[in-house]
């Protein structure tokens, strides 16, 4: 059956919610690398929290969010930081699950490990199913779920873009 947050998810709320995530990633990458690094971290919370966080308190903060991958990184790239947040709004054992499994989809189609999906890529998945696509159609698709308007898709727009999907499997919006 579908996840129990997708039943009670309005796309707006949902939406919105990943807006939220991803003006907090970019507030935090201030080099805009798409990886937060060690010293990124530490000066958002330098600037956000009184008192700011020890390295100490930083290296647990990143091992938390990449534990949720299984990755022993130094830094948080973006896909990881996105799955985290969203975990951490996760209602049940389901919607974890459903979460995690998504998050390997993306990986999947996100065949050049920059933390989106392009046109090309999304295009290469289609092919891999037996679908047959043109580039117009998939840059429609894409702007569905858009949520800042770079013309790819990342993590939380695929989450987008799969809640749509199971909205149209089951008969909702």
């Amino acid at each position: 059956g579908s996840p129990v947050f997708l039943m009670i998810c309005n796309r707006e709320l949902l939406a919105d919610s990943c807006r939220e995530i991803q003006d907090m990633f970019i507030a935090i990458d201030t080099n805009k690398d798409g990886i937060i690094s060690m010293a990124e971290l530490s000066s958002y919370y330098a600037r956000t929290v009184k008192g700011g966080c020890t390295i100490d308190e930083a290296k647990s903060i990143i091992s938390e969010i990449n534990g949720t991958t299984g990755s022993v990184r130094s830094d948080i790239p973006r896909t990881n930081f996105y799955l985290y947040k969203k975990i951490a709004e996760a209602d049940s054992k389901q919607d974890l699950q459903t979460l995690k499994n998504w998050h390997k989809e993306f990986l999947k189609f996100d065949r050049d490990n920059n933390g989106f999906v392009s046109v090309l890529e999304l295009r290469f998945a289609f092919a891999a199913i037996g679908v047959l696509i043109d580039d117009s159609e998939i840059r429609e698709i894409v702007a569905q779920v858009d949520l800042d308007g770079n013309g790819e898709i990342d993590f939380l727009e695929f989450i987008v873009l799969m809640v749509d999907r199971e909205n149209k499997l089951s008969g909702g919006e």
